[in-house]
């Protein structure tokens, strides 16, 4: 994990994807300012750890289709397609949303 600069928080849900906030290590900033930042996981980046760096290096990776989205699967730590219908499945050969 890495603590991403502009990214000042006071709790952890103020942070995406399940990161955490905490405390900026005194050599980088003072005590005195007691401020915190986003600690991002592993393929997270951004501004609240919201941006999922497979995503945004491949903004295609599920398809084109509207009904499907690239999301960070939190217990696996990587990028997912996720369908918007929780009835369908991502297949991944054919990059659409299919029935299960």
């Amino acid at each position: 994990m890495r603590l991403v600069q502009g990214s000042r928080c006071n709790k952890d849900i103020d942070c995406h994807h399940d990161c955490k906030c905490n405390d900026i290590d005194c050599k980088c900033i003072s005590k005195e300012n007691d401020q915190k930042v986003c600690e991002c996981k592993k393929g997270t980046s951004g501004a609240f750890c919201k941006d999922v760096e497979e995503c945004v290096a491949d903004p295609f990776m599920c398809g084109n289709g509207t009904d499907v989205r690239c999301v960070f699967d939190v217990v696996r730590e990587e990028a997912m397609c996720k369908c918007d219908n929780s009835s369908k499945s991502f297949d991944a050969n054919a990059e659409m949303c299919r029935s299960s």
